[in-house]
């Protein structure tokens, strides 16, 4: 059983799911089993290098986002905030970025400095998942008096609610427009509640910015294993010379595009999320790397011996399937 990921696949980590710490990380807790957790980048900066903004619609939205807060004085170059609120959703199936997608927004939105000097960030519901009514209302209340303990009039707040259900809308929209009239707010609602959808794709009274979150494609695939391949691949130098006319190793992009082509992960459904492919070319990895010897080294293999360590993604669906 091989353990070295370097010298299986000239990786430096796991790509998909780091088992060492990323440099400049704070709290090692929010690395834990990241093919299956939101990207917490608001907290931890350092967790960004794992975002693949071509993996769905997130660099797309980010500018989307961008423009209209631009237009509402909200400016990174040169710093300075607008002094109206908003309401941002963000909907989608389970697994789809929703909450990564906050994270990157409020990213951005923290360059706009206001005349008070920060923002007032809420965002500790992306850490949870509460999913009865009651447990979300108390939620609701617990963040209004912390808010309001924190943020003194006109400060610049934002807060995210995330794994929002039918039942608390009305509630949180209150919080918002109690908030709202002393300080400037902007608020993320996030949820993967169909009966909500209506409410939060801007068909209701209120002036919502809508953001819908999709399927995996292809492309986004494509990308998000080559992003992250990418960044996790060993310096030049210690890599074998075959590796550069197949940089995606131990994967291959015409396999990945066939995969999604011929349906492979889709079973009963007829998507897949982005989490749900995570975790299961993380499975691939791990899996692959369990079953090479412990003496295996890649840079003493020539590209035909190396083949046989490739991740064929049909053949390793089926495996994890059975297994």
């Amino acid at each position: 059983m091989a353990y070295d990921y370097e010298k299986a696949f000239a990786l430096t980590d796991n790509p998909f799911s780091p088992i060492q710490p990323l440099p400049g990380l704070n709290m090692l807790a929010v690395q834990n089993a990241l093919d299956s957790n939101p990207l917490l980048i608001e907290t931890e900066p350092a967790l960004e290098k794992l975002f693949s903004p071509n993996a769905g619609p997130f660099g797309t939205y980010l500018e989307n986002f961008k423009r209209f807060a631009r237009r509402e004085g909200y400016h990174d170059a040169p710093p300075r905030a607008g002094i109206k609120s908003h309401i941002v959703s963000i909907w989608g199936y389970e697994g789809t970025g929703k909450s990564t997608l906050a994270q990157v927004f409020i990213k951005w939105l923290k360059t706009c400095t206001p005349r008070t000097g920060k923002w007032f960030i809420h965002e500790e519901w992306s850490r949870l998942k509460l999913t009865e009514v009651q447990r979300q209302l108390d939620r609701i209340d617990e963040e209004h008096r912390a808010i309001v303990a924190a943020a003194t009039a006109n400060s610049h707040v934002c807060i995210v609610a995330d794994n929002l259900i039918s039942g608390v809308l009305e509630r949180i929209l209150e919080l918002y427009d109690q908030l709202t009239r002393d300080r400037i707010v902007f608020l993320f609602l996030i949820s993967s509640d169909r009966q909500l959808y209506p409410q939060l794709s801007g068909q209701s009274k209120r002036s919502i910015n809508p953001f819908r979150m999709r399927a995996l494609s292809e492309e986004d695939a494509v990308a998000f294993i080559k992003h992250r391949i990418n960044e996790f691949r060993v310096p030049r130098e210690n890599r074998p010379p075959w590796l550069e006319d197949d940089s995606l190793f131990p994967f291959n992009e015409d396999d990945i595009r066939s995969a999604f082509a011929r349906g492979i992960f889709y079973q009963d459904a007829d998507t897949v999320a982005l989490r749900d492919f995570s975790v299961m070319v993380n499975k691939m990895l791990t899996r692959k790397l369990d079953a090479m010897d412990d003496d295996f080294d890649i840079t003493q293999n020539t590209e035909a011996e190396v083949r046989a360590y490739m991740i064929w993604l049909a053949e390793a669906y089926n495996e994890l399937v059975a297994a």
